[in-house]
């Protein structure tokens, strides 16, 4: 049994053979008992993180996750052992199902960890810029 074929010693799936994790995290290292203590969703209930749309909450989980100091190594052993549900890393589902096509495609993990955080840090500048623009014109 390869590396790529090790099932994860937490129970959580083996890691998807067809992710070159190249530029990532160490398979060892994506053991959630290595990060998740350290994640801004520890002590959160885990019904935040579920991918309904329809919740306000849905927004909040993902602001929490992009302040995160894991979000990288979340999202990356989100992609590795192919969790399909839930916000994982800022990214919902869909947003992960796209990064997945990627690496189907032959992208490094590393390079698409880059791209989806770069991604997500900027539109949440935006975000905020908007939101200052706003008040601003408000208050005048």
């Amino acid at each position: 049994m390869s590396q790529n074929d090790a099932p994860n010693p937490q129970g959580f799936g083996k890691a998807q053979t067809w992710v070159d994790r190249t530029g990532g995290p160490d398979l060892a290292d994506l053991a959630p008992r290595r990060w998740h203590d350290r994640g801004a969703c520890n002590g959160r209930s885990p019904s935040l993180w579920l991918d309904d749309y329809a919740q306000p909450a849905f927004s909040f989980a993902v602001a929490i996750c992009r302040t995160c100091p894991v979000q990288r190594t979340c999202l990356a052993a989100a992609l590795v052992f192919d969790d399909a549900y839930g916000i994982y890393g800022g990214t919902t589902t869909r947003q992960r199902a796209t990064l997945a096509r990627r690496l189907r495609k032959g992208d490094t993990l590393g390079q698409v960890l880059d791209d989806a955080l770069r991604y997500n840090t900027s539109r949440m500048r935006v975000t905020k810029r908007k939101r200052r623009t706003s008040r601003t014109r408000g208050a005048a």
